[in-house]
């Protein structure tokens, strides 16, 4: 093997692309072993991932291998659409030759591969496919007829299921060959293919995908004569970015007409029933509403509390942290070491209490969850139900997605909004899950209060809190640049999972929640530690009581609520709960403070993954909008209950 610094020649260099969770990374590690490293790419929030693959016994030259971010085009409808499209890009403009691609496809979704191929095909640019997860498609009895998928395409397709290394030989062996060009057939309608000859000429055919889909990014890219005379050619074209995503899915349509079906014979004709009604407005409404109970009673249940009680209440409270506590004890370091260790917001004692006491079998009961919706066939449905109220928050169904997960972590959910298009959806997505999705940890906290208060009382809390995500959703959307993307999603016949390829998918997602999310738990407990340190805690209980006293109508102990809730806002729904259980809080001070905790900030390690994912800039002016205006909704609420008496 190579050593990791061994510097490679650009043109020995392949990309691996394909759509989101099609498991190229799966791949990518089984090509390159434990040699790789990842960096954000040059002005970007966008990671991507190199490695070295040894040469084989008959060529013996490494090689480079890209795992580039996952994309549905190879138009920039989003940041990790652009960046993709600009390396390949840049690699035939620094070396004269073109990019090398293998593209993965998820068997069980092959349409929305086959307009990746399609484009690459258009591009000009060599590659063959790996169709990836066909356990999985075959299990929903999906049959692809590769012989001739291939034939079509005029490129090798290798089957492969690489969690279990079947087919990896094969690609390997195929990266150390000559890559070909695709030769399918690509027919445009009469009225665009004159514009598209045209363009073509004038421009490099992938930027001129950019050109069609009225990206402003590809201007940078050319020269100004070759900008005019695109506008030229777009005035005279009728083709825009919406008749040419049309157009690839027509493509892809008439492919899979050819090669793919799928055997419905074995579904019963109950969930073939339960199918139909699913998407139905009236019978999807209240199925949706049974299935969201369920995901609730089996991850706030099993997962918030019996998981939770076990871990945090018996393992760790009665043996990991006293243990943890002994060995420093006997150790016997300084005292501020000592503190920041197993102190009361010790990295040990705190963060990693949180990040796998609390946290982890939340994660876990609903990755299961989320699986078993995915595998059934459901997941689709649900987007196609709430298409239409997401789309008046200037979102698609896709935001089903990350916002379900909401319910669970929104921590998680925020990283899982890069199934999302582009820029604008991701960013209004991590703006409503921040200001008022609350995890199940908080919603089970936020039911508590139910034994205190009226049925009138929580549900005026959830129509509030709804109302709210709906109406600045709604606004952000307006007050945003950039447009919705295209809701193109499969409708799958519901079936049940397989419990072997359930295990499988929590197993990946749980190991990627240890991997990314408990550092953040460790940075975020350091930053409180140092803000107790420096006595800065207790001065923000002081600046926050004229506003929770005088604004709210809350006791002046309800300062340390805010702050517990910016640690984790379910601690500080739970603070207002035990006010409430002392007699501190009557009904109408309850309600102020369940709002406001639910709108207000995000916890420490949300605001991190935020900064993370969306940028520093970004997570700054959603924070600084959602302080004063949690409190704000508070105020009005508060004042709107006493001028009614309530």
């Amino acid at each position: 093997m190579p050593a990791p610094n061994e510097i490679i020649k650009v043109e020995n260099t392949v990309y691996l692309i394909g759509n989101p969770n099609v498991g190229k990374s799966v791949i990518f590690s089984a090509l390159t072993k434990k040699y790789a490293t990842v960096s954000n790419y040059p002005g970007t929030t966008v990671e991507v991932t190199k490695g070295l693959i040894p040469g084989n016994l008959l060529k013996k030259q490494k090689i480079e291998l890209v795992d580039t971010p996952g994309v549905n085009n190879l138009v920039p409808l989003s940041e990790d659409e652009r960046v993709t499209r600009d390396i390949l890009y840049n690699h035939e403009k620094a070396t004269g030759k073109k990019p090398r691609v293998v593209l993965v496809i998820d068997a069980k979704n092959l349409r929305r591969g086959l307009i990746l191929a399609y484009q690459l095909a258009y591009s000009d640019i060599p590659y063959f496919v790996v169709l990836n997860m066909m356990d999985e498609a075959n299990s929903l009895g999906i049959n692809i007829d590769r012989k001739l998928l291939q034939k079509k395409l005029g490129v090798p397709v290798i089957p492969a299921i690489a969690i279990q290394k079947e087919g990896i030989h094969e690609i390997n062996q195929l990266i150390h060959e000559t890559f070909q060009t695709s030769s399918a057939t690509l027919s445009f309608p009469a009225e665009h293919q004159n514009a598209i000859e045209s363009m073509i000429a004038t421009v490099h055919p992938l930027l001129s995908l950019s050109v069609f889909y009225s990206d402003t990014t590809v201007r940078d890219m050319l020269k100004v004569a070759q900008v005019e005379e695109a506008e030229k050619i777009l005035a005279k074209s009728t083709l825009n970015h919406k008749r040419f995503q049309i157009i690839w899915v027509e493509h892809a349509n008439n492919l899979m007409s050819e090669v793919y079906q799928r055997e419905i014979a074995s579904q019963s004709g109950f969930l073939n029933f339960l199918g139909h009604l699913s998407i139905r407005p009236l019978t999807g409404s209240f199925l949706l509403l049974g299935v969201l109970y369920l995901i609730y009673q089996f991850v706030g249940f099993l997962g918030a509390q019996v998981g939770v009680d076990f871990l945090e209440k018996t393992l760790f409270a009665d043996y990991i942290n006293p243990f943890f506590i002994s060995v420093f004890t006997y150790i016997s370091p300084p005292d501020l070491i000592f503190d920041l260790f197993v102190g009361k917001y010790g990295l040990l004692t705190m963060g990693v209490t949180y990040a796998v006491a609390i946290i982890l079998p939340i994660v876990i009961t609903f990755f299961i969850a989320f699986s078993f919706l995915e595998d059934s066939g459901y997941l689709p449905r649900m987007g196609a139900l709430l298409n239409t109220m997401f789309k008046y928050m200037g979102l698609n169904g896709k935001a089903v997605l990350p916002m379900v997960l909401g319910l669970g972590c929104d921590t998680m959910a925020t990283m899982t909004a890069r199934v999302l298009d582009n820029r604008k959806e991701r960013v209004l997505v991590t703006l409503l899950l921040a200001l008022g999705v609350p995890c199940s940890a908080q919603l089970g906290v936020m039911f508590a209060f139910g034994v205190h208060l009226s049925f009138g009382y929580v549900l005026a809390w959830a129509l509030i809190v709804f109302s709210i995500l709906v109406i600045v959703g709604f606004t952000a959307s307006k007050l945003m640049p950039g447009r919705t993307s295209m809701f193109l999603m499969e409708l799958p016949p519901l079936r049940l999972p397989q419990a072997i390829n359930i295990f499988r998918k929590t197993y990946m997602r749980s190991k990627w929640y240890i991997k990314e999310a408990v550092p953040i738990f460790i940075l975020g407990t350091f930053l409180l530690f140092l803000l107790d340190t420096l006595q800065i805690l207790p001065l923000l209980n002081e600046w926050l009581k004229p506003i929770t006293v005088h604004a709210l109508g809350l006791p002046a102990e309800s300062a340390k609520g805010f702050i517990l809730g910016f640690l984790r806002r379910d601690f500080g729904a739970a603070g207002f709960l035990v006010m409430m259980e002392d007699g501190l809080l009557n009904s109408r001070q309850a309600l102020v403070s369940l709002v406001v905790i639910t709108l207000f900030v995000p916890c420490v390690a949300n605001l991190l993954m935020m900064i993370k994912e969306r940028g520093f800039k970004t997570a700054m002016a959603i924070v600084f909008f959602i302080i004063p205006f949690s409190f704000l909704i508070g105020t009005i609420l508060n004042y709107t209950l006493r001028l009614f008496s309530l």
